[in-house]
């Protein structure tokens, strides 16, 4: 029976319970004493004996409290980590410096076919293939490496464990500079499907869905409920569109919204790496392979991702070689690592996107034809900005918010010249430019308002008036913007009412003008 015995914390207080229990000739299993508080086990305790004993206690000056526990703390502290390691779901080890196993979980027994226990007492070279090298000094090596236990590849994370007792013997004072001596070594062995959710996790970012991206245009609405469809079909995707349209920002949230999306997504960008580098980071590389290589080897991006979704920005830079191998994989889910003999199969969901024409890539020899069918199953092509100018305030008003975030000031409001100017621009650097405008913009000024002459939108007349002859006075340029501007927004807002509502003035206002320059649907 273990029992809490509560009181002061007074000296000799302890010694007088061991006096009544020895008095009452019961055997003390175990004892711990923390402030206020002593913890005793007496397991030939009786429910019939156990008053007698309290009473003999409750005598004791200063104690006040006395009751039945089921665990001393020490035991439940144990109990708990022992749950905690059957839990952990990646194989663990505890080792001394010698390489000896002083514990480990079950997940590490169980693809051995051991219990934790057996496991005790072996030596690790005996049970991990690869370069352990568990340290014999403070300086821990940080690089992840990979190992194989019981045929599968895991990344080891080493974490040395230190203790500050000074293990000096000698009688001069060391106290005040004692240095962390390495005692024995935690092993901690990562699949490499979890290494990619963790850095898939931190790449991610607020993306929860197609939901979340701003546009409510007719065009982007379509091409949102069509993604939504797309999203559950495991098939690979192409995403088209210019640069800056949020091709990445598509690709993350149809993994989101896939059923697969509590998996890993990682990305490559094809053309900020030479063609090498690009296959080592796609397909990863045996020990080795390359001058510079790691020891051990690397995973690449489509083990790490087993399961999940591989995003291949800019796939048209590719080379026709990675390309080569990438439609291998593509066809039947395998792929060799660079310098590597073992064929490796996996199930990853590819999801590529280009601002290039792929069929004329092909055409002139640049990308594999065979390729890009099997690239093109389920197909996405966003529109440029200047075809949904109704998204353009909408946005703006997003990235304003963000933008006075990130600096830490007030927001500010878009005058109604700076609205005017932002939906007549073409925008060739599309959503980003915009983006990009308004974040410098506030930078800079910081103002309560933002208007027309602080946008500095470069290159403006290259989109709106340029090659056309010169006014002849200020009203005739006037009516030419107006005409102009009034000409491109009436498709998107087909009725007076709508557009007069999207500049922000009379309806009758608007509905002179469009007769006065004779516009119509």
């Amino acid at each position: 029976m273990k029992i809490e015995l509560i009181g002061e914390n007074r000296f000799g207080i302890t010694q007088e319970v061991l006096t009544v229990v020895t008095k009452h000739e019961l055997e003390l299993a175990s004892m711990e004493v923390s402030t206020g508080h002593i913890y005793i086990d007496v397991p030939r305790l009786t429910e019939h004996e156990l008053p007698l004993l309290s009473s003999a206690l409750a005598n004791i000056q200063g104690l006040n409290t006395i009751k039945v526990i089921d665990l001393l703390p020490n035991e439940r502290r144990r109990f708990h980590l022992d749950a905690l390691l059957a839990n952990f779901p990646d194989p663990l080890f505890t080792v001394d410096a010698s390489g000896t196993i002083l514990s480990a979980n079950s997940a590490s027994a169980t693809p051995l076919g051991l219990s934790e226990i057996a496991l005790e007492g072996m030596y690790i070279k005996d049970i991990l293939d690869g370069d352990y090298a568990v340290a014999a000094t403070s300086q821990q090596q940080k690089q992840l490496q990979e190992v194989t236990l019981a045929g599968q590849p895991y990344l080891l994370e080493r974490q040395l464990m230190h203790s500050t007792h000074s293990r000096a013997t000698s009688n001069t004072i060391q106290d005040s500079n004692k240095q962390p001596t390495i005692q024995d070594c935690m092993l901690i062995l990562h699949t490499p499907t979890r290494v990619g959710h963790h850095i898939s996790k931190v790449q991610m970012g607020n993306i929860k869905g197609l939901n979340t991206i701003a546009g409510q245009s007719a065009a982007m609405l379509q091409v949102k409920s069509r993604a939504q469809q797309f999203a559950s079909v495991h098939a690979p995707l192409l995403i088209q569109g210019e640069t800056g349209t949020g091709k990445e920002l598509f690709a993350r949230a149809v993994h989101q919204a896939s059923p697969w999306s509590s998996a890993a997504f990682l990305a490559l960008n094809c053309a900020a790496l030479p063609e090498n580098l690009v296959e080592s980071e796609l397909f990863g590389y045996a020990s080795g392979a390359f001058s510079g290589a790691t020891r051990d080897g690397k995973p690449g991006l489509l083990e790490l991702a087993d399961g999940g979704t591989v995003f291949l920005d800019e796939i048209g830079e590719m080379s026709t070689y990675v390309q080569a191998k990438l439609l291998r994989f593509v066809q039947d889910g395998t792929f060799l690592r660079v310098g590597g003999k073992k064929e490796q199969k996996i199930n990853v969901r590819l999801i590529c996107a280009t601002h290039r024409n792929l069929e004329q890539l092909a055409k002139e020899g640049l990308f594999r034809e065979d390729l890009m069918y099997r690239l093109n199953v389920l197909n996405l092509t966003l529109p440029p900005l200047r075809e949904r100018p109704e998204d353009i305030l909408d946005l703006a008003t997003l990235f304003v918010a963000r933008a006075a975030n990130q600096i830490d000031c007030p927001t500010p409001t878009i005058s109604t010249q700076a609205k005017i100017l932002l939906t007549s621009y073409a925008w060739p650097g599309n959503v980003r430019q915009l983006e990009n405008l308004l974040f410098r913009t506030i930078a800079i000024n910081k103002n309560k308002t933002i208007d027309a002459n602080d946008l500095h939108l470069i290159g403006i007349a290259d989109n709106t008036i340029i090659n056309k002859a010169e006014p002849d006075n200020w009203k005739a340029a006037q009516a030419e913007f107006e005409k102009d501007l009034l000409t491109r927004l009436y498709k998107h807002y087909p009725s007076t009412r709508k557009l007069a509502k999207r500049l922000d003035v009379s309806h009758t206002t608007i509905a002179d003008k469009l007769r006065a320059y004779g516009i119509t649907i």
